[in-house]
């Protein structure tokens, strides 16, 4: 008898341990996910891919253009790519003005790549990773 008495008691013992270190790893993940899930808005920071993801408004589409005439063409490769990766409905008129930002990047690539530019042969690189095969 007291043989089985220790034995439910172990028993129970692990359960309430088993059952605790479910619940802390639960509670855990679940900070986690809310304390990434909203970012603190910068209204002074310039458009990052993150924030192109999100709708291409004429601001984003504004930096996408300067860093494409600028030289940032890994840059704007990411940021191109955010807005097209995302999983936000695009009208047509939005998804023509990224597409065609797209052509111009390709265009700046090129013209980069044949002067050396290896900052070009990265974009391409990004570019071609993200290519549907």
């Amino acid at each position: 008898m007291q043989r089985l008495n220790r034995h439910l008691n172990m028993k129970t013992a692990f359960l309430v341990a088993l059952g605790s270190s479910v619940l802390v790893l639960a509670g855990c993940g679940k900070k986690e996910a809310a304390e990434s899930a909203s970012p603190p808005p910068d209204a002074t920071a310039v458009t990052t891919p993150a924030e192109a993801a999100a709708a291409p408004t004429a601001a984003t589409l504004s930096s996408i253009d300067s860093a494409i005439k600028s030289g940032a063409v890994d840059q704007a490769a990411s940021s191109i790519l955010a807005v097209q990766n995302s999983q936000r409905q695009m009208s047509v008129d939005d998804s023509l003005k990224v597409n065609d930002r797209m052509r111009q990047l390709q265009v700046r690539i090129a013209e980069m790549m044949a002067s050396g530019d290896p900052r070009a042969k990265q974009a391409a690189q990004m570019l071609q990773a993200t290519r549907p095969r």
